[in-house]
């Protein structure tokens, strides 16, 4: 039952009121919207259901070394 409950504030919190247009017009701004996160985005669409470790991202988008994904981390602000 907590798990049900958890998955609904999840989905309400990831829930957003942007539409197409405004989330088109998001991505298309070189002042909101960087050539490395429309990498990033690519990237995480080509993968199934649309979800990858930060470390497969990086991987593909050339980063190298222990952590391929602290470039990425850092991008993002995580």
């Amino acid at each position: 039952m907590l798990g049900t409950v958890d998955k609904q504030i999840k989905k309400r919190i990831m829930a957003t009121d942007l539409t197409k247009t405004q989330w088109t017009g998001i991505l298309l701004n070189e002042e909101l919207t960087t050539e490395l996160d429309l990498s990033i985005f690519r990237t995480l669409y080509s993968f199934e259901g649309h979800k990858a470790f930060a470390s497969q991202v990086g991987v593909i988008l050339g980063y190298k070394g222990k952590s391929p994904h602290g470039a990425l981390n850092l991008e993002m602000k995580l």
